[in-house]
C-alpha cells in the first residue's frame, strides 16, 4: 500500500509504502504517519477516534512516533 499526502497545489509532499499485512483495523493515518496525523484529524478526542490505543502506546513509548516503517517500492 502506498500512502501519499498532497500539498494544496496537489504536489506530493510525503510518500510512504507500507505492507498491508502490517496494518490493523485501527486508524490507518496514525499507523502510517504517526502521531503527527492527529494534528489535523477531525476525530481526535471524539468517540469516533480509531487511534486511541495507538496514541496511548506512542505515549508509553511502545509504538513508533513516526508510524510504521517505510518499506520502499516493492
Amino acid at each position: 500500500m502506498k500512502a501519499s499526502i498532497l500539498n494544496p497545489d496537489m504536489t506530493m509532499a510525503k510518500c510512504k509504502t507500507i505492507k498491508q499485512t502490517d496494518l490493523t483495523s485501527e486508524c490507518w493515518s496514525i499507523q502510517i504517519w504517526g502521531i503527527t496525523a492527529c494534528q489535523t484529524c477531525e476525530f481526535l478526542d471524539t468517540d469516533e477516534c480509531g487511534g486511541k490505543r495507538i496514541r496511548k502506546l506512542i505515549n508509553d513509548g511502545k509504538y513508533s512516533r513516526g508510524g510504521l516503517p517505510d518499506h520502499g517500492n516493492p
